[in-house]
This record gives C-alpha cells, structure tokens and sequence, in this order.
C-alpha cells in the first residue's frame, strides 16, 4: 500500500499551525482583517431578526461601545447601518436570483416588516423591490 509519512516524529513542525496566507497589503492589515471579520459575523448572522448590535459585539469579543467606535471610525457608518446594508444587499440578490415575494425575501434577510424592508430599499438603491421584478 501507500506508506504515508509519518508528521508525528517531526517536532519542529507542528500540523496544527496552517501557513499565513498571504494577504492583500493594505495600509492597515489589521483594519481590513476587522472589517473582514465584522462582514463575516453579519453576513452569518443577517436572517435573525432578532440580531443586536450587542450580538455582534459578542461574536466579535468587544464591548457594544467598542465594536461601535471601531466600526464608525473604519467606516464612517454605525454597526446597524451595516447590518441594515448588508440585509438589503443580500435582499437585492435574492430579489434577481430567486422567485420569492417581497415579504419572503424580508423575512429571509432579516426585517419584520416587509413595509420596512420596502422603505429601505427604496431609500438605498432608490426603487422599489417590486420595481426590480418588472
């Protein structure tokens, strides 16, 4: 059969550690990899209606205050402004990519009210959701 090497009996080079990935330089490593992060916990998260910026400052381990000063300084928008984004962005996919109702495609990134979802998205991308299915 096919005699595997054997990774135990080299100490110096413990398998548990994966190789940096090279990352795209930016001026600020860190920043990015936040910013990053923060998409990642939102985006896990946005179909629960319930999610609180507290949730995500769990998730992020900081304080509600500290993820909301980091957020607005990296971005220049609070933590719920994002979350709202990240929802009406995900909402626009599914709009051009799925047969759902207006109300399915609220309830599935988030919002309680399908009226809301309605007013939002027309303040951010300046039509309607039923205007994108004409």
């Amino acid at each position: 059969g096919d005699a595997q090497p054997d990774t135990a009996s080299q100490p110096d080079e413990p398998s548990d550690q994966t190789p940096p990935t090279p990352l795209e330089v930016s001026e600020d490593a860190p920043t990015s990899l936040f910013i990053a992060r923060f998409k990642e916990v939102v985006e896990a998260r946005l179909a629960d209606s319930e999610l609180s910026v507290e949730d995500l400052a769990a998730d992020m381990h900081l304080s509600r205050v500290q993820l909301y000063r980091k957020v607005k300084t990296v971005t220049g928008s609070s933590p719920v402004e994002l979350l709202r984004a990240a929802r009406l962005n995900r909402g626009y996919q599914m709009l051009l990519t799925s047969d759902k109702t207006v109300s399915e495609v609220a309830y599935a990134v988030g919002f309680t009210a399908p009226s809301y979802f309605t007013k939002c998205f027309k303040e951010e991308f300046g039509q309607s959701p039923t205007d994108m299915r004409q």
